[in-house]
């Protein structure tokens, strides 16, 4: 009875010591957003493991030390599930490329900067996107419709129609229909176009993408500026009702997550021929852009499971190693046997490494490149530690208990190099809580010293991505 009441005050204290690590935090240990979250995400499998240590039914150091290797495995197991459905839910920083237009207003104002109304002429235009297709990493394969309404004023036609900046090679426009209003012309195109983009896949398999579509008009470089045209799309134009995408579009491992206008200011490293270098005009470049965050279903099963399977037998492994007749008798115990099986599993996870890598080809190191490094990391340390232990050389952590020691250092080691890689990659760098429609107040005069740097030309090449 004594015992059973000194277990149940021991579960009442790692609850209330979880509990109040988790929602109290005080202002020495988090100085900023980032350091708190941090702190969060580390307390748990800490604050487990030293009440596991301390748990009263544990007699032993050898019992405490399994107490403490269950616990704090359990946390780390639970700080790492619980961290990255947190983080699965924060908005986003940023809504597209450049600056962010939200209604016509805005628009106007944005070009106003540049020049007055009563100059360039200015043409509004529409998207609505059908279908977006990952060819490869950096390849996307974008179709749906594009429309124009021209002001009965602009009668040179080389004016009327857009181009596909970023095309990867000949696209296909069709014009689908063409309809006299009494203001306009209205001009409907169907486009099928082959995009190359730089994805980042650094968060990867909880990583966000823009697929962004950038338009010139057809007098590029004339003064002609597209303006988004916001009295076709619903009213206030709110960028997660998906504006401009088709209801039933589909897209394999991915979900539709934003849809928006934008501006970009590129400076280019030439001027196209249009006139000197020195003389070059910039002109804010119209952009609509299409947010996508994956699907995690599709990784979790054909990535993360595989790499805990392979984990698992790498356990399995560990625990066949052993002194005891009995058990070297049943599993066929020898240390050769067991090098194999690691060279086995080691190239298993190379196969399914090297086809991840192929199949994004990414520009750094992602987030899911780290479980195959600790695996290879494990697949040697247990191939070593199987052959120290037939050698005769004696050796404290290999031969106490049996072999027990390694075992119980096993998935604690592991999952809390995996949670301290979670906490490197996705722990906040800021504010991540942002109210878009208040930040829109005073996006253009933010902007504005963008703008007048990059009128300075101080940076060639560069985008305005802020």
């Amino acid at each position: 009875m004594e015992g059973r009441f000194r277990s149940l005050c021991a579960a009442v204290l790692i609850g209330a010591v979880v509990l109040f690590g988790l929602t109290w935090i005080p202002d020495w240990l988090a100085t900023s957003m980032a350091t708190r979250e941090i702190w969060r995400w580390a307390f748990l499998p800490i604050a487990t493991g030293a009440i596991g240590g301390l748990w009263p039914t544990a007699t032993s150091w050898f019992a405490r030390l399994r107490n403490v290797s269950g616990a704090f495995s359990i946390g780390a197991a639970i700080a790492i599930v619980a961290g990255l459905a947190i983080t699965e839910q924060r908005p986003r920083r940023f809504y597209g490329f450049g600056d962010l237009m939200l209604d016509r207003n805005q628009a106007d104002a944005y070009l106003d900067r540049w020049s007055p109304q009563d100059g360039p002429d200015r043409i509004p235009t529409g998207v609505q996107i059908q279908a977006v297709n990952f060819l490869t990493g950096n390849d996307v394969d974008v179709a749906g419709y594009v429309w124009q309404k021209i002001p009965h004023s602009i009668k040179d036609p080389n004016k009327q129609g857009v181009i596909f900046a970023e095309a990867l090679k000949a696209y296909d426009l069709r014009e689908v229909f063409r309809r006299e209003e009494a203001e306009y012309t209205l001009v409907l195109w169907r486009f099928q176009v082959t995009l190359r983009q730089l994805f980042f896949y650094h968060r990867y398999p909880f990583d966000r993408q823009n697929v962004w579509i950038r338009l010139w008009s057809r007098d590029f470089g004339q003064g002609t500026l597209l303006v988004p045209d916001f009295d076709s799309y619903p009213s206030p134009f709110v960028v997660h009702r998906l504006a401009g995408l088709d209801r039933e579009f589909v897209q394999d491992g991915w979900k539709a997550d934003f849809t928006s206008f934008s501006y970009g200011l590129i400076d280019y490293s030439t001027s196209f021929g249009l006139n000197t270098y020195r003389d070059r005009d910039l002109e804010p470049e119209l952009y609509f852009n299409v947010g996508l965050k994956r699907d995690f279903a599709d990784p979790l099963i054909n990535r993360i499971i595989p790499l805990i399977v392979v984990a698992t037998l790498l356990f399995l492994v560990l625990k066949l190693v052993s002194r005891e007749e009995q058990l070297r008798s049943l599993s066929g115990f020898n240390g050769f046997a067991l090098l194999g099986y690691c060279a086995a599993l080691f190239f298993v996870v190379v196969l399914y490494h090297d086809s991840l890598r192929d199949q994004l080809s990414p520009q750094s190191v992602m987030y899911i490149d780290g479980f195959y490094f600790l695996l290879y990391l494990m697949i040697l340390l247990v191939s070593t530690q199987a052959i120290l232990f037939t050698s005769q050389r004696e050796t404290f952590l290999l031969h106490v208990s049996d072999n027990k020691v390694p075992s119980l250092l096993y998935w604690p080691v592991l999952l809390g190099s995996v949670l301290l890689m979670t906490v490197l990659t996705f722990a906040p760098v800021g504010d991540q809580n942002i109210d878009l429609r208040a930040s829109q107040e005073s996006e253009l005069d933010a902007s504005l010293p963008i703008i007048q740097e990059t009128n300075e030309r101080t940076q060639p090449g560069q985008p305005n991505v802020r």
